[in-house]
């Protein structure tokens, strides 16, 4: 979980979303950006994939960003899994999505 804090509560629109997400994701190896889906107001998914590089290996990666705007923070979950995994990656958003959530007033999660 990442966020971006705003200087305004004005909300942003479904692209802003999204480059907020890549910016924040762009430095990963390989790092490319999907379509982008709209979930609710305020609100997108962001499919991508990229490359997982340790221990002198690397293979292919994939996840989604579900990109959310609270007031003046935009939150940002990330799940991604390899190959292997990535059948599981929808099923783990549409689990920790509700979590998704500011806890205080400071724009901490």
């Amino acid at each position: 979980v990442t966020l971006d804090r705003r200087t305004t509560s004005e909300p942003l629109n479904l692209n802003a979303l999204a480059q907020i997400a890549i910016e924040t994701l762009q430095r990963g190896e390989g790092f490319q950006a999907g379509a982008v889906q709209p979930v609710a107001p305020g609100e997108i998914l962001l499919p991508w994939t990229g490359i997982l590089s340790a221990n002198r290996s690397s293979g292919p990666i994939s996840g989604q960003v579900l990109v959310r705007q609270v007031d003046r923070t935009v939150l940002m979950l990330v799940v991604s899994a390899t190959s292997e995994g990535a059948s599981s990656v929808d099923s783990a958003i549409a689990t920790l999505a509700g979590s998704l959530q500011k806890l205080d007033g400071s724009g901490s999660t």
